[in-house]
């Protein structure tokens, strides 16, 4: 899988959800925001695209500086939440994974 698009949720949820498609990232949005905001009362949320990343591409972490890690591997967290197993051994949410330039 190739995730392209995210949404990050802020407020009385704070979570990342990716997508590999904006047609299904658009349907989610229109079904799950006005679920969650009935749960979670106080959210809001922003679109993202992604560098669109997979296994054996290298990769920077969101917090680690310049750091460079190779992902050798793709997990799954809950419903469209993934995160990538990197040769560090760690695992990190895709959300949080981005292009070495």
């Amino acid at each position: 899988m190739i995730f392209k698009h995210m949404v990050i949720v802020r407020g009385g949820l704070y979570s990342s959800f990716v997508f590999t498609d904006k047609d299904l990232m658009d349907s989610w949005i229109k079904t799950k925001i006005p679920y969650l905001k009935m749960v979670y009362k106080d959210i809001s949320y922003s679109v993202h695209d992604l560098d669109g990343l997979q296994i054996e591409d290298s990769c920077h972490v969101v917090g680690d500086g310049r750091e460079v890690y190779r992902i050798t591997e793709l997990v799954p967290f809950d419903e469209n939440r993934y995160g990538f197993v990197l040769d560090s051994g760690f695992i990190e949410e895709v959300a949080k994974c981005y292009k070495v330039n």
